[in-house]
């Protein structure tokens, strides 16, 4: 697929295709099978069926969109220098640390979030491994996001921003897909 089909919505173009094809396959059955019926009920059966079929599984109504999962991971953290915060986001040089937590699971998957409150709890508790307990949105089986819900016991944090890194080689595995390394809190 093309980078810019990315930003284009197709399901509009995907729902009259296939409203078009069903009124194709509707009206070939209607003159091979000879049926001899009343047409405008079977018509609108067709199209009806067809309408909910499609927003059922193709909008963002369906059962299988905005999938909502509770996970809690184990990370390792770690305070980076101010200098580091500088470069990266000169508006907030000097003013926070930047906390980079990492999955003991897949230490080259990484977070990091710019947040005196964060870095001061966790430098209270004295600990350098933490859970943290994320909320996981998924569409028709696959990540869409994550947000941190709680990082070691703290529910609230002021962070000025926040990132996601991969780094290294990736092999195909991530935290959010490894089975083996989560707690389901449902």
């Amino acid at each position: 697929m093309s980078p810019q089909m990315a930003y284009i919505d197709t399901r509009p173009l995907i729902f009259l295709v296939g409203w078009l094809l069903t009124l194709l396959l509707w009206w070939t059955y209607r003159k091979v099978g000879r049926h001899q019926g009343c047409l405008l009920p079977s018509a609108l059966a067709v199209h009806l069926v067809y309408g909910c079929l499609f927003i059922l599984l193709a909008t963002g109504w369906g059962p299988f969109i905005n999938q909502k999962e509770v996970r809690i991971m184990s990370m390792n953290w770690s305070l980076q220098h101010t200098n580091l915060v500088d470069a990266l986001h000169p508006d907030t040089a000097g003013e926070q640390p930047l906390v980079m937590l990492a999955f003991t699971s897949h230490p080259n998957h990484r977070l990091g979030l710019v947040s005196q409150e964060l870095a001061t709890h966790l430098l209270a508790l004295g600990q350098e491994r933490i859970d943290v307990t994320f909320e996981i949105t998924r569409d028709y089986g696959k990540m869409r996001g994550f947000t941190e819900i709680e990082i070691a016991g703290l529910k609230h944090w002021d962070a000025s921003w926040s990132y996601y890194e991969v780094s290294g080689e990736d092999h195909g595995s991530d935290p959010w897909s490894d089975p083996q390394m989560e707690t389901n809190t449902d």
